[in-house]
């Protein structure tokens, strides 16, 4: 189970920091992926924007078929110096997931990405990858099963 975070501006363009400035438009775009590591649909996910300790934006959706979820804001123009944006995924089979990115307004430098954030194209190499090797395992274990 994990969530999957991008940073998109207005344009669609996807952003590669997560460094903002006040009235700046964006999308925090989720892929939620389950136990077989593919797109969790129909998750229940929060997201919540702080700017310090302030309360910027909240809101709780739910994924498309896909296990994508988008949540567009536009940071106020009193926005600055560090934040965080936390996003909780409640799945329909077992448990929460929690992911806690640490952003930043104006010249601030938004720190280190959390332990395992990565790429879609990363995550979805990785979730074929073990797809593939449970499918295997499980041809495996049917082979040895069907001549013994």
């Amino acid at each position: 189970m994990g969530i999957t975070v991008k940073f998109f501006d207005s344009g669609g363009h996807e952003l590669t920091t997560r460094q903002f400035q006040p009235l700046q438009r964006v999308a925090i775009n989720c892929y939620v992926t389950g136990l077989a590591g593919i797109g969790e649909p129909f998750t229940s996910v929060s997201c919540d924007v702080f700017s310090g300790a302030r309360l910027l934006y909240s809101r709780q959706d739910t994924t498309n078929l896909w296990g994508v979820v988008d949540f567009p804001l536009q940071f106020p123009d009193n926005v600055s110096g560090s934040g965080k944006v936390i996003l909780n995924a409640s799945f329909t089979v077992a448990g929460n997931e929690r992911k806690e990115i640490p952003i930043a307004f104006g010249t601030t430098n938004p720190g280190e990405l959390p332990e395992g954030e990565t790429d879609w194209l990363t995550a979805l190499r990785n979730n074929i990858l073990i797809i593939a090797a449970i499918g295997i395992g499980a041809f495996l274990l049917l082979k040895k099963k069907v001549l013994t």
